[in-house]
C-alpha cells in the first residue's frame, strides 16, 4: 500500500525535481526502508510509462484492478516490462502534500489545482491546507460507516466537520479488519472511555427495558402499563439501536470486539446507576 501511495504522488503532472516526498512509519519496520529501495528502481519505469500514455491511476494496483484495454502495440509492451518497485527524495519544500498509506490520487494534476488556492493574489494568504473528497473502492452494501459522502461529491460545499473542510478518513488495511468490514461489523476494540461510556449506556438501557418488562409482568401491574409504555417503548428503541454494542460486548470474541475489561465496567456502572434510582 505504501508502494501504491508514494508512486501515485509521483505520478502528479507535476516537475519531480520540484516535489520531494517524506515518508512517516510509525511502524519502524524495516520491510518498509527496503521497499523503497526497490522502489527506487521501478519509479524509473512506471513514472515514464505514466507520462507517455497519460496515465491518471499513479497507484499501479488501482490502475492494474481496472479492465485495461490494449489495442496500441507499444503501449503493450511497455506495459508488459514495469515491475512494483518504489522511489523517495527527501527536501524541504513551502508546500506539503499528505496521503495514508492505503490511499492514492486518481487525478495528476492534483498539485496544480491544489496550488490554485494557495497562490491566489487575493485570498491565497487566508488558506494555511486544502483538503480533496475522498472516494473509496470497497464500500460494503449498507455503507456501514457512511463513507461515500455522495452530497459532496456530487455538491461542492464548504465542509462537513464544522472547521470549513472536508473530512478526513482511512480505509481497512489488515485482513481481519477488512473481513469485519466487508461483513458489516462495527470495529470497536479499543479500551478508551468513549467505548466505556458507550457501553455503560448500552447496559443501562438493557437494564431499564428489563425492569420495566418485569415490574409488569411478574407483578401484574397492568394498570401502570399506560404510564410505563412511553418509557418502554424508548428503552425498546435505544436497545434495537445498541445492538452492535450487545454484539461487540458479549458475542464477537475477535480483535474488533468491545474488551472485557469494558464489559466489566460498564455492568458495573449501569447496575449502580439502577440501584441509585431504586434506592
Amino acid at each position: 500500500m505504501v508502494i501504491n501511495t508514494i508512486l501515485s504522488v509521483m505520478s502528479y503532472n507535476y516537475p519531480l525535481e520540484n516535489l520531494s516526498i517524506y515518508l512517516s512509519d510509525d511502524g519502524g519496520s524495516e520491510l518498509t526502508f527496503y521497499a523503497l529501495l526497490e522502489a527506487f528502481s521501478f519509479s524509473k519505469h512506471w513514472i515514464p510509462f505514466c507520462k507517455k500514455f497519460n496515465i491518471q491511476q499513479g497507484s499501479p494496483s488501482a490502475y492494474f484492478a481496472q479492465q485495461i484495454d490494449i489495442q496500441d502495440m507499444t503501449y503493450a509492451q511497455e506495459l508488459l516490462a514495469i515491475k512494483i518497485k518504489m522511489s523517495s527524495e527527501i527536501s524541504n519544500a513551502p508546500f506539503i502534500h499528505n496521503l495514508d498509506c492505503d490511499m492514492y490520487a486518481n487525478d495528476a494534476d492534483t498539485i496544480q489545482e491544489a496550488l490554485c488556492f494557495f497562490l491566489d493574489e487575493k485570498r491565497g494568504h487566508e488558506i494555511s491546507f486544502v483538503q480533496f473528497p475522498q472516494n473509496y473502492d470497497n464500500i460494503t452494501k449498507n455503507d456501514l460507516y457512511a463513507y461515500t459522502i455522495l452530497v459532496i461529491n456530487n455538491v461542492k460545499i464548504a465542509g462537513m466537520d464544522g472547521y470549513g473542510a472536508t473530512p478526513y478518513c482511512g480505509k481497512v488495511v489488515t485482513k481481519d479488519v477488512s473481513k469485519r468490514y466487508e461483513q458489516e461489523i462495527i470495529e470497536f476494540g479499543s479500551s478508551n472511555i468513549t467505548f466505556t461510556i458507550i457501553a455503560t449506556l448500552a447496559m443501562l438501557n438493557f437494564f431499564s427495558l428489563i425492569g420495566g418488562i418485569k415490574k409488569i409482568v411478574l407483578y401484574l401491574e397492568f394498570k401502570v402499563l399506560d404510564q410505563l409504555i412511553l418509557q418502554l417503548s424508548l428503552n425498546l428503541l435505544l436497545v434495537m439501536l445498541n445492538i452492535p454494542v450487545y454484539r461487540a460486548l458479549f458475542i464477537h470474541n475477535d480483535k474488533g470486539c468491545i474488551p472485557s475489561s469494558i464489559l466489566f465496567k460498564s455492568i458495573v456502572l449501569a447496575s449502580l446507576a439502577c440501584l441509585m434510582l431504586i434506592i
